[in-house]
C-alpha cells in the first residue's frame, strides 16, 4: 500500500521518487499546500485510492495585493473674486453697497468704486461672491465673478489592505496503511 501512496505522491506532485517517499515516511504532513478546493479534492481521492488516509485543511490561503488605486482628482474648492466692471447710473448706491459689504469706509469705499474696473473682494467662497455680486447688481454695478487660486484639497491616503484568497487548502497525509516501502526503483 505504500508504494502505492508514493507513486501516487509522485504522479501528483510531480516530486522525484526519493523526494516523494521521504514525504510520505514523514506522514502525518502535507502533500501541498495552497490549492483550489477542487484540487484538494481530487488529490485526496486519488491518494486514499492508493491506500493513504486523508485529510484536507483550509490554509490561510495566498495574499494578493490591492488591485490599484483609482487616480485621484486634487480639486480646488473654488474661491472668487467680485469684480466691479461697471459702476452704472448709481454710483451712490454703489459706493453704499461696498462700504456695507467690505466695511470699509465711505472714503474708502468710494475709491474703491472710482477704481472700477476692478476687484471689490478677492479669495471669497463662491456662494459670498455670489451674495455680494447680487447685492452689487441691485444697487446698479455690473459686476463679474472671476476664478482665483483656491485651495488645494489633496487626495485621501489610500488605506493600505491585502486580499487573503479564501477557499484553498492543504492535502494532508495522515497515515499510510501497509509495509513500509524497503526497495527504492
Amino acid at each position: 500500500a505504500k508504494l502505492n501512496v508514493v507513486k501516487a505522491v509522485k504522479s501528483l506532485t510531480g516530486l522525484g521518487l526519493k523526494d516523494a517517499k521521504e514525504l510520505v515516511d514523514a506522514a502525518p504532513g502535507p502533500v501541498k499546500e495552497g490549492i483550489s478546493q477542487e484540487e484538494a479534492e481530487a488529490m485526496k481521492v486519488a491518494l486514499e485510492e492508493a491506500g493513504a488516509e486523508v485529510e484536507l485543511k483550509a490554509s490561510g490561503g495566498t495574499v494578493v495585493p490591492c488591485p490599484t488605486p483609482t487616480p485621484c482628482t486634487i480639486t480646488v474648492e473654488g474661491l472668487f473674486d467680485v469684480i466691479i466692471v461697471s459702476v452704472g447710473g448709481a454710483k451712490l448706491n454703489v459706493v453704499k453697497a461696498v462700504k456695507s459689504l467690505t466695511g470699509l469706509g465711505l472714503k474708502d469705499a468710494k475709491e474703491l468704486v472710482d477704481a472700477a474696473p476692478g476687484p471689490v473682494k478677492e479669495g471669497i467662497s463662491q456662494e459670498e461672491a455670489e451674495a455680494m455680486k447680487v447685492a452689487l447688481e441691485e444697487a446698479g454695478a455690473e459686476v463679474e465673478l472671476k476664478a482665483s487660486g483656491g485651495t488645494v484639497v489633496p487626495c485621501p491616503t489610500p488605506t493600505p489592505c491585502t486580499i487573503t484568497v479564501e477557499g484553498l487548502f492543504d492535502v494532508i497525509i495522515v497515515s499510510v496503511g501497509g509495509a513500509k516501502l524497503n526497495v527504492v526503483k
